[in-house]
């Protein structure tokens, strides 16, 4: 499973925020918050996948795979929505106006697609 490809995915919507903090000071403890949980999330998957390639843990491995591979996409499916925002940035040569439009589109977004902001989305 391709565990390590996910955490460099999570890494680099991290990466992405990183950007949002300047610009952004009042959203700049959300901000750093969603940096945190990309990063804590794809630490997880490190360990993970340093976890699957042990044989101690090879039968408990196949218990769980279902479910890696479940959040593997998920996670996928939210990088890929957060990074197609991301491109309204002009590779960080926006406006504080265009960041904080980028901002507010992606909280709406994700609320409207399941009643709940992202970071509640990563903590599920």
């Amino acid at each position: 499973m391709a565990l390590r490809s996910s955490a460099e995915e999570a890494e680099r919507a991290a990466d992405g925020f990183s950007t949002f903090r300047a610009p952004l000071p009042q959203h700049k403890t959300e901000i750093t918050s969603l940096i945190s949980d990309f990063y804590a999330i794809s630490s997880s998957l490190l360990s993970l996948d340093d976890l699957s390639k042990d044989p101690r843990y090879r039968r408990s491995w196949a218990l769980v795979h279902p479910d890696v591979g479940l959040l593997r996409s998920s996670l996928k499916y939210t990088v890929e929505d957060i990074v197609d925002f991301f491109r309204r940035l002009d590779g960080g040569h926006a406006t504080p106006d265009t960041y904080q439009r980028t901002w507010l589109s992606i909280e709406r977004f994700f609320w409207d697609e399941a009643q709940y902001s992202l970071g509640t989305r990563l903590a599920k």
